[in-house]
This record gives structure tokens, C-alpha cells and sequence, in this order.
């Protein structure tokens, strides 16, 4: 055999010439490396035998691609002789090494030069990105809301080998939070096809957790979110005020027992006077994952703010509410008029009913009770403004007005919706003999008057009360406004009464500026207690203002308009007064401007500033001749804008008006919108100039109110902005 070697490398090197010597003198091997991961390298032993039967020199064993290579450690073969006869025979290995740096499939040549000539092995191998991967991944990674201690099923996941070595996919948990997961797997240190790994979820502390499932050349990502074993929501319940002894809507209080078994529920109320706990929804035990109803109510006993809790399953909610009642006070709680002569009245007492409590108070109609009930008069005054809010207070006016003689007592009983009930004062006088009675007794003007002006007169009969004759010497007015009333006529003074024997007097109410008048129509007599009064009261109005009273304004100019609001013969003039920093109060306060009949131009106003305006009206007085009476007055509040013409709020009859306005910092120049009513009448305008002239088809039409908006379009904003309105109408 060894004879037939030689004799085949002799007639090879004949044929070949110089190079042939090598070809064909080593025998090896075609190596495929198969599947391999990036980074882990795989090494394959390559023998080489000598063919030639003699003595052969392995110059050199290398690779032609850079994914092969022939570590030095592990070349046997280069500068080693391969000798039949001798040592190290006639083979020697060389370890060839595969590092893939891409997927895909890679291939060379293990290049053996040896005397001179070459011999090739093909070296193919598949570059793998990852050794391993996670195959059969769970749908849903995430183990949703836990209780804290619970340990939950374990989701499972296949391990697979993607190269055809075996090794350990070094599975582990990473990530964020590995501690609150638990992992098992039976992959061991020699994986050659697939294993399996389980995560589970046990957390600890509250809030979102996740980790990662780590394997050489792949992850994935497992979360869970920690939850409380019970739940309870919410945690603090502020009531709205409720009424002392009534019961509030229920609140909700949810429980969720987050755990995977069931649980006690144990409730325990800290203020059951105030709050009622019902807790019968959820029974003795609530079920793994299930929820109930706690219904909480406010029912304070007292008034004020009334704290509470209730524990359950060791948690606390914590509840507040305000307990609201209306406290009700009279003061005084007694009022003694003492003597009053019969057929007159006393002078007013007060009870001022005072609200102590903290929600408003209703109150009811007072009323007068007992022996002498009808000997006293009282004037309400909390009905009216009812209700009466916390610390507020009001008051009723009471009068003794004896019709016989002797004590009398009374008790005024108040009503209220208070808490502490209806409230009571006494009421005490004594009736004594009186020389004189007036009829009617106050006397009251009841319908109101303008200042200026005359009431018809009212009659008032005065009439001797003793058992003998009565002489009155005069009559006259006092009190607090006798300016405000006349005497017109009367045949009591100077005159004798006999018993039971009247006389009359006529007294008109002759006001001069508004407001409650009182005043008192004094009769002089020898009689008792002399002399005696009756009282007069009586209420004054302001004359009637103008009507129709109308403003406009544009930038530096206002016009008003008015009609005249009363045909009387007493009308003087109309005045109108312009203040910039107040409303003008009367026909003095502010200035004075000149007008002609039913108009005034206000012009050279400044721009952008707000004046108030009062329009009067003056009359002249005829209960007090030489003076005059105003007014109330019509206010009107006009601030001067952007836009000259139209003004806002006129009335034009030009259908062809010239819009005019300001100079305004822009760069594209103006524009603006019409409208009638809620339709655009006319387009968008653009125009460069401060004024427009409604010609031709943009004639404007009678009858119809427009409005116009302007705008302009400066640096900081060229997309426009609005700078002006006008409204007006053609009439």
C-alpha cells in the first residue's frame, strides 16, 4: 500500500511540474460548524494525513475568510514533518475555529501549503444572532393587580436553543424589581433543544412592579402591580351641611378584598350618635377578588362640626360633616310701656330677633296673645326679609295703645324654624285717663307724593275724652319734619268742648324732598296730661324722569337723546351731569353740560375712558315756591373705544354712513365684518385707510340694526385680532 502511495505522489509531480508537489499530498476533511451563535465561537478538530508515503513539511495551515481561523494553540501541523517512519507519523490535527459576526450562512477554505504546493478544505458554518431565544411567549406577561403576601399562578415560557451546541442559557431575573417574582425552570447547563422556565408574582410592597427574564441573547419582560390585601375607597367622606335630626343621602364606601382567599369583615363605628355604618352588604366574609358597599350617613345630633370614623378590616375612614340649625334670640324679653293715656299710642319699642345658629332662619308671622292682646300693635319687620342668614338679625316694632283704662298685658309670640322654638316676650302697660282722642290715630298718608307737591287733606276729628268741658288754645305742627305738612284748615282752636264734643282739623302733606316724613299735629288744651298730639307720617317720591333717554359713543364723542317724561306745568328743565370717576349723585355733583331739546353732544372726550352720566329732571316746587325738585335720575355708564362712526347704540337714517375709526398699529391694514342680526350681511373688507363708505351694493337699508366688527393685524399677532365693535340701526 505504502508502495502505491509513493508511487502515485512520483507520477503526480511528474504531471504537475513544479507546484504540484503539494497538491493532493494531505488528506482532511470538509468541516460544517452547523448552527452558531454570535459571540460563542465553536472550534472543530481538522486531521491532516500525509499522502505522499515519504517525508512531507506542513508549512502552513490558515484560512481564507475571516469568520475561520486556526488559533495557534491548537495548530499541530505548521513546521511539523510528517514521516511514515518516524515522529509524529504520518498526521497531525489543527483545531479550526468558527466566529460568526452576522446571521447567515458563511463559508472558506482551511488552505494546507506544505513543499511548495496546497491542498484545500471547504469550511461552512450559520452565524445565529442569539444563542438563545424565548419561544411560546405568554399572551398577557402582566399578572394584573396582587394582594401584598399572595403568590400568584406561574406563567410559562419556553427556552430554545438556536445553534446546534449545547449550553446554559443562564436563565435569571432581572429588571426592576426582581424580588417581588419567583422563577423556576428545569434548564440545565447543557440545553440542546428547548427548556421550560415559570415566573410567578409575589409582591411585597405596594405600587407598579416588573422584571426581566434573562437568558444569553434574550429577555422578557414580566410586570404585576402590588395592591393592598383589602381595599377601601374612599378613605375620607366630607359631608355637605346637613340639618340637626334629618338624615343625609348615603355615601358609598367601597371594599375589595384584593387577596386569593376570603376574608372577616369586621366594622366598627367610632361615632354612632352622628353617623350611621351600614355594613349589611357585605356580611360576616367577603369572597377572593370580591367587592362591597359600606352605605354612610350624616345624622348630626348637635350643631357644628361633628368629626367621626369607622374602622374596617384595620382601616379607617375618616368622616366630617357640619350639623346646621338656625338658634333663634328675642331681646328684650320682656317690655313695659308703662302708663298711656286710652286712645293714644305709645312710642315704638323694639325686639330685635337675633339668629345664633349656622344656616338661615324662616321666619313665621308673629302674633299677639293673652288678656290684653288687642291693647297692643306691633309692626313686623323679619317676615318680610325672611329668611334671616346666620348672625343676622331683624326686629318688630310694638306699641301700647290702651282702649280702656287699667293694666294691661300681653305676649308677642315669635315664630321661627329655629331649633330651640317659637320665642316669647311680655308685654306689659297701664291705660290711663286721657283728655283727648284723634281720629284717625296716627293719621298715615298712605299713597306716596311727588317732593314738591300737595296731598289732598286729611281729615282728622279731635274729640274731649273728660266728663267736663275742655278749651283748646292753639293748634300747630311739631315732630321731626313739620316743614313737610300744612295745616289748611280747622275750627279747633280757640274752641270749648263740651264733653264727648269734637272739632276738626284739615292737614295736607306738603313734602319737599323724598323720603319718610313724620310729624305731629299738636293740640294746646287745659285738659289733663296736656297738651296731646296725634302723629302724622307720610312717604315722598321723586319727581318723574325723562323717557326714552338713550346714549351712543364712539371714540372721542357721546351723544344722548331723552324725551321729556311729564306733562306737567311744574316741569323746568332737564339737566345732565358727567363725572369721570363716580355716578353723579343729584344735579350738583359733577359737570354740567349744555344740550339743546331732546339731545347733547358730548365731544373732545378722551379716548378709551368710561364717563357716567345722569340725566334730571327738574321741577318747580309748589309747596316751597322759589325752589326746585329733581329726579332720581337716569344713569347711563358710555366709554369712548376704538371706532369714531357709527357710534355704539346710534340711530342714523343715512343708508350710505361712513365708518370711521383710530389710527392702529397694523401691518396688512384693517378689515371688517357686518352682520344683521346672527347673519353676515357683508364679507370680510379689507381696507389701508382709518375709513369705509357704504356705496353702491353695500348700501346699507331702513329698518335694520347692524353690527360691526373691526380688526387689524399688527406685528405680534398677523393672523388679526379684533380691536372694535359698533352696534347702531338705521331707522
Amino acid at each position: 500500500m505504502r508502495k502505491l502511495a509513493v508511487a502515485l505522489a512520483v507520477l503526480i509531480a511528474a504531471a504537475g511540474g513544479s507546484n504540484a508537489l503539494g497538491a493532493g499530498s494531505v488528506d482532511g476533511k470538509s468541516l460544517d460548524f452547523g448552527r452558531v451563535a454570535i459571540g460563542f465561537p465553536q472550534t472543530k478538530v481538522e486531521t491532516l494525513t500525509n499522502l505522499t508515503g515519504g517525508p512531507l513539511t506542513i508549512d502552513s495551515v490558515s484560512s481564507d475568510t475571516a469568520v475561520f481561523d486556526t488559533p495557534g494553540a491548537g495548530d499541530n501541523c505548521t513546521g511539523v514533518t510528517l514521516d511514515p517512519e518516524g515522529q509524529p507519523g504520518d498526521h497531525c490535527t489543527v483545531d479550526v475555529r468558527y466566529s460568526p459576526t452576522s446571521g447567515g450562512s458563511d463559508s472558506g477554505n482551511l488552505v494546507v501549503s506544505e513543499g511548495g504546493g496546497s491542498d484545500t478544505f471547504n469550511l461552512t458554518g450559520t452565524g445565529v444572532v442569539h444563542e438563545f431565544s424565548f419561544t411560546s411567549v405568554p399572551a398577557n406577561p402582566d399578572f394584573g393587580s396582587v394582594a401584598l403576601g399572595d403568590t400568584t399562578g406561574q406563567k410559562q415560557i419556553t427556552v430554545t436553543n438556536n445553534t446546534d451546541y449545547a449550553d446554559n442559557p443562564n436563565v435569571h431575573l432581572g429588571g426592576s424589581d426582581p424580588g417581588q417574582f419567583n422563577e423556576s425552570d428545569d434548564c440545565g447547563a447543557n440545553v440542546s433543544d428547548v427548556c421550560t422556565a415559570r415566573v410567578s408574582f409575589q409582591p411585597t410592597s405596594p405600587g407598579p412592579k416588573s422584571t426581566s427574564l434573562q437568558i444569553e441573547g434574550d429577555s422578557s419582560t414580566f410586570s404585576g402591580t402590588g395592591v393592598d390585601q383589602v381595599t377601601v375607597q374612599p378613605t375620607d367622606i366630607t359631608f355637605p351641611d346637613q340639618h340637626v335630626g334629618t338624615n343625609s343621602t348615603p355615601q358609598p364606601v367601597t371594599v375589595t378584598n384584593n387577596r386569593n382567599q376570603a376574608i372577616n369583615v369586621n366594622v366598627n363605628n367610632g361615632n354612632p350618635t352622628d353617623y350611621n355604618v351600614d355594613a349589611s352588604d357585605c356580611g360576616n366574609q367577603l369572597g377572593a377578588g370580591q367587592s362591597c358597599t359600606i352605605n354612610v350617613s350624616f345624622s348630626p345630633n348637635a350643631m357644628g362640626t361633628q368629626p367621626g370614623s369607622f374602622t374596617v378590616v384595620g382601616q379607617t375612614v375618616t368622616l366630617s360633616g357640619l350639623g346646621t340649625a338656625a338658634t333663634a334670640n328675642a331681646s328684650p324679653g320682656s317690655i313695659s310701656f308703662g302708663n298711656q293715656p286710652v286712645f293714644t299710642e305709645s312710642a315704638t319699642q323694639s325686639v330685635t330677633v337675633r339668629n345664633n345658629g349656622n344656616e338661615p332662619m324662616t321666619m313665621g308671622v308673629p302674633a299677639l296673645t293673652g288678656p290684653g292682646f288687642d291693647q297692643f300693635a306691633i309692626s313686623d319687620g323679619c317676615q318680610p326679609i325672611s329668611p334671616i342668614p346666620p348672625a343676622g338679625q331683624c326686629s318688630i316694632d310694638v306699641k301700647f295703645a290702651p282702649s280702656s283704662q287699667g293694666a294691661q298685658d300681653a305676649v308677642l309670640q315669635i315664630n321661627t324654624s329655629a331649633t330651640n322654638g317659637q320665642q316669647t316676650v311680655q308685654l306689659h302697660g297701664t291705660g290711663t285717663p286721657s283728655a283727648v282722642a284723634f281720629a284717625p290715630g296716627p293719621a298715615r298718608f298712605k299713597r306716596p307724593h311727588h317732593a314738591g307737591t300737595f296731598s289732598t287733606p286729611k281729615l282728622i276729628t279731635v274729640t274731649n275724652r273728660t266728663s267736663g268741658s275742655l278749651t283748646i288754645s292753639d293748634v300747630r305742627l311739631g315732630g321731626l319734619n313739620p316743614r313737610s305738612f300744612r295745616i289748611t284748615a280747622g275750627n279747633c282752636g280757640g274752641k270749648t268742648l263740651a264733653a264727648d264734643g269734637s272739632c276738626t282739623e284739615k292737614v295736607r302733606f306738603a313734602p319737599n324732598d323724598v323720603g319718610v316724613k313724620s310729624a305731629s299735629l299738636v293740640v294746646g288744651d287745659d285738659g289733663p296730661n296736656g297738651p296731646h298730639s296725634v302723629q302724622l307720617i307720610a312717604r315722598a317720591t321723586y319727581p318723574k324722569d325723562d323717557v326714552a333717554v338713550h346714549g351712543a359713543v364712539g371714540c372721542d364723542a357721546t351723544k344722548i337723546t331723552w324725551r321729556r317724561g311729564s306733562s306737567s306745568r311744574r316741569f323746568d328743565s332737564t339737566v345732565i351731569v358727567r363725572s369721570r370717576t363716580h355716578i353723579p349723585t343729584g344735579p350738583s355733583d359733577g359737570t354740567r353740560l349744555p344740550h339743546g331739546a331732546g339731545v347733547l353732544h358730548d365731544r373732545g372726550l378722551r379716548h378709551f375712558t368710561a364717563y357716567e352720566y345722569r340725566v334730571f329732571a327738574l321741577y318747580r316746587s309748589h309747596t316751597h315756591p322759589g325752589t326746585l325738585n329733581h329726579s332720581r335720575g337716569t344713569i347711563l355708564r358710555l366709554r369712548t373705544g376704538e371706532i369714531c362712526s357709527p357710534m355704539d347704540g346710534a340711530v342714523i337714517t343715512d343708508t350710505t354712513p361712513t365708518a370711521s375709526w383710530l389710527r392702529h398699529a397694523t401691518i396688512f391694514g384693517y378689515s371688517f365684518r357686518l352682520f344683521h342680526g346672527g347673519d353676515e350681511v357683508q364679507k370680510p373688507r379689507f381696507v389701508h385707510s382709518t375709513s369705509f363708505t357704504f356705496t353702491g351694493r353695500r348700501r346699507l337699508h331702513h329698518g335694520f340694526a347692524y353690527t360691526l366688527f373691526l380688526y387689524a393685524y399688527p406685528e405680534s399677532q398677523p393672523e388679526g385680532t379684533s380691536i372694535g365693535r359698533t352696534t347702531f340701526r338705521v331707522r
